[in-house]
């Protein structure tokens, strides 16, 4: 059996009463009523303004004309009083833009208009359907703003003004001019203060002179390291003199005897290979001795 709004609302019964009774517009508005509180449906229950009630009861009277006129039988009218409902309920409740509420009045509209067990049923043919969607968007979503403004909630803002005592601004208290100080003994307690203030100053200013001056002389003092006699500080400057005269007449003897070795060297490679002398071996090891940049060693007999 497939899932349906048919008969929710509205019996058989229902409709045969409304139609007997189309002419009388508080009669087809008594049944609606009858019919809410006999089918347990519960469509009214949750408004409690007269006002909503009413506008809800049009809407579907006027829904039924329509459909009378459309020649639909009782079965497609229940079935169109209870998609109204539906989408009306969850568009109010939601507070559904027109798109949304429109698309998902189609899907109700469609879930009854196409065979398809247990999912939806063929009520409505596609005549119908185009006729339904015509006449909503004619009524009902015409003047959608205004049935979401009968159907909210209101909201009541209440505004209270709460004294915060001490946190409150006040005005400072100032004393009168009978007790103010003359303008020279200010202007004396002043100058007072501020020299106070230069003394504080230069106090700070000598201190801090001091404090560099004696970090000073504590690094010189460990760089001196510990203090030593006087005749072993001139034994200690001779030592360090006669060592950097003996480094000096060291580094001047083997700079002299590169010179030599280099001057040989490019005397030997200006020769031609013809006058040079015997092949390596003892001979000419004083030449290899050179090239490597080694003293020549003599040899052996």
């Amino acid at each position: 059996m497939s899932r349906t709004l048919t008969w929710q609302y509205l019996s058989p019964l229902h409709v045969t009463r409304i139609q007997s009774a189309a002419s009388d517009v508080s009669a087809v508005r008594s049944i609606l009523l009858e019919a809410d509180a006999e089918s347990r449906a519960g469509y009214f229950s949750d408004l409690t303004d007269e006002r909503q009630i009413r506008v809800l009861v049009d809407y579907f009277f006027h829904l039924l004309r329509f459909a009378r006129q459309q020649s639909m039988t009782a079965e497609k009218q229940s079935t169109l009083v209870s998609i109204a409902y539906h989408t009306h309920k969850e568009s109010m409740s939601k507070r559904l833009t027109v798109h949304d509420s429109f698309a998902a009045f189609q899907r109700l509209l469609i879930e009854h208009s196409v065979h398809r067990p247990p999912y939806s049923a063929a009520v409505f043919a596609v005549d119908d359907a185009k006729q339904v969607v015509d006449y909503v968007l004619g009524t009902y979503y015409r003047h959608y703003k205004l049935y979401l403004y009968a159907f909210s909630r209101r909201s009541v803002a209440h505004v209270e003004a709460v004294s915060l005592g001490d946190l409150n601004e006040t005005l400072p208290v100032i004393p009168p001019l009978t007790r103010s100080t003359p303008l020279v003994q200010w202007e004396a307690v002043q100058a007072e203060a501020r020299r106070k203030e230069l003394e504080r100053l230069k106090k700070l200013e000598d201190e801090e002179t001091a404090r560099l001056r004696e970090e000073q002389r504590r690094k010189a003092a460990d760089a001196a390291g510990p203090p030593m006699p006087a005749g072993l500080k001139a034994q200690l400057e001779s030592i360090r003199s006669k060592i950097g005269q003996q480094t000096g007449e060291r580094i001047d003897e083997l700079e002299a005897r590169l010179a030599g070795i280099e001057a040989k060297l490019l005397a030997h490679e200006a020769k031609p290979s013809s006058q040079l002398g015997p092949k390596p071996g003892a001979a000419g090891a004083p030449a290899a001795a050179a090239r490597a940049g080694q003293p020549p060693v003599a040899p052996k007999k």
